[in-house]
């Protein structure tokens, strides 16, 4: 009877975890507009040179995401072939040109976690294309980079291919194949999963590096689709599982002696 007991007890805590670990992670998408909480005014815009973004400087996700635009910066999403992230608008007194709502180069958009520091479960980001080829139909001079940095290492996600990037941060090499292609066809949209490895940030700044060149954004520049962090009450339940395995089997011992 107290064995019966037990193992009732033992059931219904595996089940509280199969809850638990059922939770959705901490994520925001903009591609999918999932949990964007105030990102949600982050407006789709097609802007001009000489036009102004009507985005915010930061906006908070449903899941306690922030995003932060460098000084005088609006954030402002795009739309290329079906794929949506967002960007920066700076737009420059000095050449009226602004930057094409993406992450040039003198840009940073900061992603911070208010929840405290997490490991990064995956990381979102869009527009990177190849030098100009036959496939190419927006007048990049370079394969793209996107420049990020995240527990005081800067790493790289570079475009190799029209279906392939490479993401270089510390030790971590990852070649990574395209959610959307590279090309005229696509929206450059690359996943990186465990960027960081199984690091704790706080805080991740994207940005382009400096490159020779006229107009910026024939240059390195990129967007952001979004961002998951593993949740964090699947490791509590895991602890409880253990536990209560524990107390059944001291308490069986101590029925059989």
């Amino acid at each position: 009877m107290k064995l019966q007991k037990i193992t009732a007890y033992v059931g219904l805590v595996a089940g509280s975890v199969l809850a638990l670990s059922s939770t959705p992670a901490q994520a925001f998408s903009f591609n999918s507009g999932s949990d964007l909480g105030s990102c949600s005014a982050v407006p789709l815009e097609k802007l001009g040179n000489e036009q102004a973004s009507t985005g915010p400087s930061s906006c908070e996700t449903a899941d306690g995401f922030l995003l932060e635009a460098n000084d005088g910066g609006k954030l402002t999403t795009k739309e290329v072939n079906g794929v949506k992230g967002t960007g920066v608008y700076l737009h420059s007194s000095k050449d009226g040109k602004g930057s094409q709502q993406e992450i040039d180069h003198g840009e940073t958009l900061t992603l911070s976690l208010l929840n405290g520091p997490s490991i990064l479960k995956s990381l979102d980001l869009a527009f990177l294309y190849k030098a100009g080829n036959t496939t190419v139909a927006f007048g990049d001079k370079v394969n793209e980079v996107a420049q990020i940095t995240a527990g005081g290492i800067t790493g790289t996600l570079k475009v190799l291919s029209d279906t392939t990037a490479v993401w270089k941060w510390g030790d971590i090499l990852q070649t990574i194949n395209a959610l959307s292609p590279s090309n005229s066809t696509g929206g450059g949209w690359y996943s990186i999963a465990n960027p960081f490895g199984d690091l704790k940030v706080d805080k991740v700044v994207f940005t382009s590096p400096a490159e020779t060149g006229g107009t910026s954004y024939h240059y390195s520049d990129y967007a952001l689709v979004g961002a998951t962090v593993p949740e964090p009450a699947t490791i509590a339940g895991l602890g409880l599982v253990a536990g209560a395995l524990f107390t059944a089997r001291r308490r069986k011992s101590r029925n059989a002696g």
